[in-house]
């Protein structure tokens, strides 16, 4: 272990002599919001809803049949064409229960990307000031090191000369050993802080970065019943679990409204006995009344708001401890 000091030590080195590129923690959340692939597949995901509601907001396309055979009875058969235009018509605000279902789901999926971005920038600004912790720590320890060397040096001297026994050098060097390992040992912690760092940010960043920053001092913090509130109105996590209920409501309503039988217009046109039909088709829900897709959506219903109360009985609960800790 003692031989891997001075190769860590001699790598450190040699890259501190290059110019390294200085990183504020403001371009550290910009390349995150760039490069980050959670934001990425979290900014794909509201693409995808928001194609959903224009897809949901169509309106349903006709459909076009032609027929060929021959005509029975004729002597030859006669050949016999038919055209047949059916259109289907959405009664019972069907099409706007639809559009607003895909809606819901849009701004689900918009505050779930809020909840992923302010996840990462947490977690890129938790990695950025452990960056600035061990750099303060390696300064002083550097500076320990450099005083325990002075020490070292002036009872070395004192030996040297006899005004000191040699028990006291002892001491003095098993000082600057503890202190010079306490050196490295911070120059490896600042690699493993710098490599979380790189890790919370996604991508982005050159091989050899500085950190420029300062450790913030100690903030005052709100009481817990104001942190609790304002997690209750501000924070994503909980604007998604709303959001959820609201999709779910949404989705039981549009499955009542397909319930209802939905029409169709029909228009055909006979060429062997030239003739102009119009016509209206309407299902018959004998068998299939939707009681199970129904059911499905209202049981969604009651599980999202029980996920909804679950995370404020959480709040209610970390609230609580921070109460009993003041």
């Amino acid at each position: 272990m003692r031989r891997l000091w001075p190769c860590v030590v001699a790598v450190w080195a040699a890259s501190a002599m290059h110019a390294a590129e200085k990183v504020t923690l403001e371009q550290a959340l910009e390349l995150a919001d760039a490069n980050h692939p959670q934001l990425q597949a979290g900014l794909a995901a509201v693409d995808a809803a928001k194609a959903g509601v224009r897809t949901a907001r169509a309106y349903p396309n006709p459909e076009m049949n032609f027929l060929a055979g021959r005509q029975f009875g004729s002597s030859p058969m006669a050949p016999a064409q038919l055209y047949e235009l059916i259109q289907p018509l959405e009664l019972g605000a069907l099409r706007g229960r639809r559009a607003d279902l895909a809606i819901r789901g849009r701004d689900s999926s918009e505050f779930s990307l809020e909840e992923i971005r302010l996840a990462v920038r947490s977690r890129v600004r938790r990695s950025f000031f452990e960056v600035l912790r061990r750099q303060a720590e390696i300064a002083v320890a550097a500076e320990n090191l450099k005083l325990v060397q002075d020490l070292r040096a002036r009872v070395k001297v004192r030996v040297d000369v006899g005004e000191s026994g040699r028990l006291e050098l002892i001491r003095a060097e098993a000082e600057e050993a503890v202190a010079r390992t306490a050196a490295n040992r911070g120059q490896l912690q600042l690699v493993t802080a710098l490599n979380q760092f790189r890790a919370a940010v996604g991508g982005g960043l050159g091989t050899d970065i500085e950190l420029s920053g300062k450790l913030d001092p100690l903030m005052i913090l709100p009481t817990p019943a104001e942190l609790r509130q304002e997690a209750l109105d501000r924070h994503p996590s909980f604007a998604l679990a709303r959001s959820e209920i609201r999709r779910a409501e949404a989705r039981v309503e549009y499955e009542r409204a397909l319930r209802r039988p939905q029409p169709n217009f029909r228009t055909e046109v006979d060429q062997t006995n030239p003739s102009l039909r119009f016509g209206i088709g309407i299902p018959l829900p004998f068998w299939n009344q939707r009681e199970g897709p129904i059911a499905e959506a209202q049981a969604g219903r009651k599980q999202v708001d029980s996920i909804a109360r679950a995370r404020e009985n959480e709040l209610d609960r970390k609230s609580t401890r921070l109460n009993s800790s003041h």
